[in-house]
């Protein structure tokens, strides 16, 4: 097992990046080379012009398994969460902070003796995040300071618990730990708002131009790119951009389904533009427990706006002719199209961008830049009519009602139950 299936086990919180692990060491490829002039045998016998032979390369054998360091009962330290730890040696340099990105060289055991994984077997230290791991580590290596090695005996709570990390960890297991802290890299800070007066929005997010962009402000839909970093109120760092790569995609009608704060705050930046927003607790995050963060948080967000990509709009209809079926579909025809028409067995390719009645795009392959190849047969009941009475070549803007759409399940997060769909459809082929 390396830490990607190990100890870290924490997802971005708004750029919801998967976390990658290191620790997958590459083979090293080796090759003899020829002697040096004065280590040949004496009596070796080369032609003028003749290539030295080669000895072909030996594969070392595999490093030992790390042994556990002995301990007395006497050493050990037992804290209230239930953690307990032994200092091997007492390191001299600085402890991390909380959200700090520490480089360790580690080893674990299953009570047993059995070693579950090892940096120090690998021959590659491991860095990462120290609120990215199993409390037991963010415990137990956040009180360390740098040159220090200590060994944890994590209790299941505060490890993988009654799930365990199959194949090598089981559930319920303790697990040891001998740990050494080589390096810290602590989080940044909040930029200093003084001087700069605050705006504060009719939801009560106070806001704090930083920089002032260029240009105009989002609309509701436009694609966003953006970088950020995030604290609690306190100064704790807990989350950023940059833990799911350089900088995350997202609309304002997005972020309001994740953190409403968040989006108030963006809807008035403008492209260059920097902004540090205090977020209040009741426009946090939508679904703050699942988060793992308390109800009550107030936070602090630094978001810088990147670029803004305009989203497509709706064709305005105003005086063309409106179909309904008997089902209660209405389409009109944008532009008719020519040939034959697809069957609910047929594979489509088309062009479409979908909205709520009022003007929030929930999904738009224009906006991808890549049109969509579909099953129809597989679709919602109002694409099926309403694509399947078109021809290659047309342009359809379809009003889906609720039972012809998600009905009263909706999907969410975006399509909410019971919802009047609106869908523009090009269709480019079918077979």
């Amino acid at each position: 097992m390396n830490c990607t299936t190990g100890i870290i086990g924490r997802v971005a919180l708004v750029a919801a990046a998967l976390l990658a692990g290191a620790g997958i060491t590459r083979a090293q490829e080796g090759s003899a080379s020829p002697p040096a002039e004065d280590q040949k045998p004496k009596d070796a016998a080369q032609a003028p012009g003749e290539t030295p032979a080669q000895t072909p390369a030996e594969t070392p054998p595999p490093p030992p398994d790390p042994v556990q360091t002995p301990t007395s009962d006497a050493d050990i330290v037992a804290l209230p969460s239930g953690l307990r730890y032994v200092d091997l040696k007492v390191g001299e340099g600085e402890t991390p902070a909380p959200g700090a990105t520490v480089t360790v060289h580690y080893s674990g055991w299953l009570t047993d003796g059995t070693l579950f994984d090892s940096s120090v077997k690998r021959g590659e230290p491991v860095t990462f995040r120290l609120d990215e791991v199993i409390a037991g580590w963010t415990e137990g290596v956040g009180a360390m300071k740098v040159g220090g090695k200590r060994k944890l005996f994590v209790p299941p709570g505060l490890g993988y618990g009654a799930r365990g990390n199959p194949p090598n960890i089981p559930a319920d297991a303790e697990l040891i730990f001998e740990v050494e802290l080589l390096s810290v890299q602590q989080p940044p800070k909040p930029s200093s708002c003084e001087g700069i007066e605050a705006v504060a929005t009719d939801t009560g997010v106070k806001l704090y131009d930083l920089a002032v962009g260029q240009g105009e402000p989002p609309d509701v839909n436009d694609d966003l790119t953006l970088r950020y970093k995030a604290w609690r109120s306190d100064g704790t760092f807990f989350d950023s951009s940059d833990r799911a790569g350089p900088a995350m995609h997202s609309s304002l009608a997005r972020l309001r389904q994740a953190i409403p704060g968040l989006a108030d705050g963006c809807k008035s930046m403008r492209p260059g533009g920097k902004r540090q927003m205090i977020i209040p607790p009741e426009m946090g995050f939508v679904q703050a427990e699942r988060m793992k963060l308390p109800k009550d948080t107030t936070m602090v967000f630094e978001v810088e706006l990147m670029s803004i990509e305009k989203a497509p709009q709706m064709t305005p209809t105003e005086g063309m002719k409106e179909v309904v079926t008997d089902s209660g579909l209405k389409y009109i025809d944008l532009k008719e199209g020519t040939g034959d028409s697809p069957q609910p067995t047929s594979t489509v390719t088309v062009h479409y961008s979908g909205w709520l009645p009022d003007g929030i795009m929930f999904d738009s392959s224009v906006k991808r830049g890549a049109p969509a190849t579909l099953q129809l047969g597989q679709m919602i009941p109002g694409w099926i009519e309403g694509v399947g009475s078109m021809k290659v070549g047309g342009k359809r803007k379809l009003i889906i009602p609720p039972d012809l759409g998600y009905g009263p399940q909706g999907s969410p997060p975006m399509i909410p139950a019971n919802a009047t769909l609106v869908f523009e459809v090009e269709l480019l082929g079918f077979n």
